[in-house]
């Protein structure tokens, strides 16, 4: 059930977490320190149909910062999405991870909604241009919803640690995303206001 999917997702099978969205359209500025071909490669894959069909989600990418509200700025100094103290099994799984050496930051309002993103990136440990796509794609795959689950079985999804650098948007993804813009909410949804909203849909 691709609904339960959604859930584990999102919520991952907490109550204390809510829907996160975005509220305005994405327009996207990717610094000029980043090689040109992972540019174009980023700019292709979230411009193309898999993205456009998605209903209330609009991205575009700008060639100035200051149309931007959206940045993907590369850095130079150490910079980890997690705690010092989060436990990694080896330093494989620390390396694979999203966060390991990137970041990003959602400006938000008081009812969840982003309206604007900074990605920070250290390309330090990135180990080729293909490495930089794959681990560009997840990141703001990630925050177009600030996913929090993992998708351990599909390695073609943006949420599984070894995505193998699809060339399209995988069902399983485009899925998540139809279902989480299928309407902008106008208040905070948590699990169980969002099966309360399924139940009211079953009966209608």
């Amino acid at each position: 059930n691709m609904v339960d999917k959604y859930k584990n997702v999102v919520f991952i099978k907490q109550n204390k977490y809510k829907i996160t969205q975005w509220n305005s359209d994405l327009r996207i500025y990717l610094s000029k320190n980043i090689p040109k071909k992972v540019r174009k490669e980023i700019t292709r894959f979230f411009s193309s149909n898999d993205f456009n069909s998605i209903q209330n989600l609009k991205i575009s990418f700008v060639n100035k910062l200051s149309k931007a509200n959206y940045y993907v700025k590369v850095v130079d100094y150490e910079i980890n999405g997690y705690n010092k103290d989060y436990y990694f099994s080896n330093d494989e799984r620390r390396n694979k991870h999203i966060l390991t050496g990137a970041t990003y930051n959602l400006i938000t309002d008081n009812n969840y909604k982003f309206y604007g993103c900074t990605l920070r990136i250290n390309p330090k440990n990135i180990e080729s241009d293909i490495d930089y796509i794959r681990r560009l794609k997840r990141l703001i795959f990630k925050s177009l919803g600030n996913f929090i689950g993992i998708n351990f079985k599909n390695n073609n999804s943006l949420l599984n640690y070894n995505y193998l650098n699809e060339t399209s948007l995988s069902d399983f993804d485009k899925s998540i995303l139809n279902i989480h813009y299928q309407r902008i909410y106008n208040s905070p949804i948590n699990l169980k206001k969002f099966n309360q909203l399924i139940e009211v849909a079953k009966n209608h």
